[in-house]
């Protein structure tokens, strides 16, 4: 948050983007900073890299029972997890965006959102790191 705040220092800044979904919250920090500073906070791989979207995936049976998809149940998530979030989850049909919008329309319950946190708990998260010769590859965390 250090660079964040230098950055203030010299310019507005209107938004931050940070690796955040169900399964991998390490920009909660960056999150909080955003709603402190009125700026829009932007998650980077909304879906888990795509796993928490797929069909079998944690969230699958917890989906089910609110019939819907995976993926809407992470938007909806990710909505209701702070006003600042400005989700923006890729899409490679108009039925997908559509099905995303719709995730916008959920109302999850304080229990919904702890029994969505939980299944995520057991899934793999992704993150990008840097190999010693400085190109980037990925990197699974449990």
């Amino acid at each position: 948050m250090e660079q964040l705040a230098k950055a203030r220092e010299i310019t507005e800044i209107a938004a931050v983007e940070n690796l955040y979904n169900v399964a991998d919250r390490s920009g909660e920090k960056a999150l909080r900073y955003a709603e402190q500073h009125g700026m829009a906070f932007i998650p980077w791989f909304p879906m888990g890299h795509g796993d928490l979207a797929k069909p079998g995936s944690v969230l699958s049976g917890l989906a089910k029972e609110r019939g819907a998809t995976p993926a809407q149940l992470a938007l909806a998530w990710l909505l209701h997890r702070s006003p600042s979030i400005l989700a923006i989850p890729g899409t490679s049909s108009i039925k997908h965006l559509e099905e995303n919008c719709r995730a916008a329309d959920m109302k999850l319950d304080e229990s919904e959102l702890a029994a969505i946190e939980d299944a995520a708990a057991a899934a793999k998260t992704w993150r990008p790191s840097t190999s010693e010769s400085g190109s980037a590859h990925t990197e699974e965390t449990p």
